[in-house]
């Protein structure tokens, strides 16, 4: 895998030729760190970068989140969009590079999965994410760590993605880094990085 995974047409091509099974019941979750993070909280609002077809962002939504799904790829967005109409839930499609995007102020939770960039460029997206959370609110990255067999050029380093957000958006709280196997593939490992904005006293 290469650099390819910058480019919104390789993305549209991939999504165009895989199969998209959208019923009864498609498959949407959370990664299980944010689920144990919102657990016990009441649904706010949260925005989903890089989403692909957003089926995180949508699991949300069937609970009750606002939610923004946020990708550069045409297809991917629109398959987002048939498996949440489906699901009967709303979810806000956005088509836009992430690196370029805006979010909105006073988010609850930022979702950043398997979004591969030069460190500056990730760094920029992820510390305007950080500056658009609420109190209290929390950002969950996950993605290829540099561990695995294969996997786009610019892999994740945890300790070190986490000590560049950490410097960049000083006022969050790393509350876990670490990088875990991913099921069904023994040569594939993911990075993880949750952080916080304390909660206004």
């Amino acid at each position: 895998m290469t650099d390819a995974f910058d480019n919104p047409a390789f993305w549209n091509r991939a999504y165009a030729g895989a199969s998209l099974d959208v019923g009864p019941a498609p498959a949407v979750a959370v990664h299980p760190l944010l689920a144990e993070d919102l657990a016990g909280r009441p649904p706010g609002t949260g925005l989903e970068l890089a989403c692909g077809e957003g089926r995180p962002a949508i699991a949300l939504a069937r609970a009750g989140w606002r939610m923004t799904a946020v990708d550069f790829s045409t297809v991917a967005i629109g398959r987002g969009r048939r498996i949440a109409d489906v699901l009967g839930v709303r979810v806000d499609w956005v088509v836009a590079d992430v690196t370029a995007y805006a979010p909105e102020p006073q988010l609850d939770v930022v979702l950043v999965g398997y979004l591969h960039l030069p460190p500056d460029a990730l760094d920029a997206v992820l510390a305007r994410a950080a500056g658009a959370l609420a109190p209290g609110g929390s950002v969950l990255v996950v993605g290829w760590d540099r561990t695995s067999a294969s996997g786009p050029t610019h892999r994740y380093d945890a300790p070190a993605l986490a000590a560049r957000i950490a410097a960049a958006v000083p006022e969050l709280e790393i509350r876990r880094v670490d990088t875990v196997p991913r099921p069904g593939d023994p040569t594939a490992y993911d990075a993880v990085v949750h952080l916080s904005r304390s909660a206004a006293p």
